[in-house]
């Protein structure tokens, strides 16, 4: 079911992240994905989120009859020097409290579920339990957002146990694509905590390999795990590289989701 199909939420113009006109319209309402999946990592296998989107791509690329070098567009609204910011560490001292760091346990009492405003005019499939992928044939990227079961990763607390979820999904890139992946950028992004009044930190890293048809590609996924509640949270995009909004996009589109509890 696409987003103009989705109950509370009402079509708004020039509302698609990567527009020319601005920053994408959000609605009022948030979608909230439900249904936590016991089969965790065990039945789906480590990488899952990773697998997801590299397909996503691929289908676009060949099996779509999409462009190679789709055309460049202009920057949705914030610049890439401006995404950057958002995407470093905060320093300011009098901000600490409101940033739940990686080195910060979670006070979630069980698994926690992405509350999402979802990009409009993307389609949208369930792809499983759990998770959710958005695609743009007009941009050829998909966005995957998954909440899951935490798998037993031999490490204790939110930052440890976030670093092996990583390896895992990067390791499953590599596996998917069968060709070689070039680690650009390790950083950290931040999303809305709940109300949004925090935000907490997620592990996040930037791909780069080529697609089936020898198109580059770029593949950003954020990582948190909340290992007191047993809860694994991902995002995925994954973009050809040559969209010189792809950042901005990454941004918006992270901007649109909130950890919050699952009841």
């Amino acid at each position: 079911m696409s987003n103009d199909q989705q109950p509370g939420w009402s079509q708004q113009p020039n509302g698609e992240p990567g527009q020319q006109d601005g920053q994408a319209s959000l609605t009022p309402q948030a979608n909230r994905i439900t249904g936590i999946p016991l089969w965790g990592w065990i039945a789906g296998g480590a990488g899952v989120v990773a697998v997801a989107a590299v397909a996503g791509l691929l289908v676009f690329n060949g099996l779509s009859g999409g462009s190679k070098d789709p055309e460049a567009l202009p920057d949705p609204g914030a610049s890439e020097t401006t995404a950057l910011e958002k995407l470093s560490e905060p320093t300011a001292p009098e901000l600490a409290d409101t940033w739940v760091y990686l080195d910060y346990e979670t006070d979630f009492t069980s698994a926690p579920v992405w509350s999402v405003k979802e990009p409009q005019g993307w389609s949208t499939e369930h792809v499983k339990e759990g998770m959710v992928k958005y695609k743009s044939s007009r941009l050829q990227c998909t966005f995957t957002v998954y909440q899951g079961a935490l798998p037993a990763t031999g490490q204790v607390g939110d930052e440890a146990a976030t670093a092996a979820a990583m390896v895992s999904e990067i390791e499953a890139v590599k596996q998917a694509v069968g060709k070689p992946v070039e680690v650009v950028d390790e950083t950290f992004n931040y999303v809305a905590f709940r109300d949004g009044s925090r935000k907490i930190q997620m592990q996040e890293v930037a791909l780069r390999y080529k697609d089936d048809r020898d198109a580059d590609v770029i593949h950003r996924m954020a990582v948190r795990a909340t290992d007191s509640s047993n809860g694994l949270m991902e995002l995925a995009m994954a973009c050809p590289s040559n969209l010189p909004t792809e950042l901005g996009l990454w941004q918006d589109l992270t901007d649109r989701v909130a950890m919050v509890d699952a009841t």
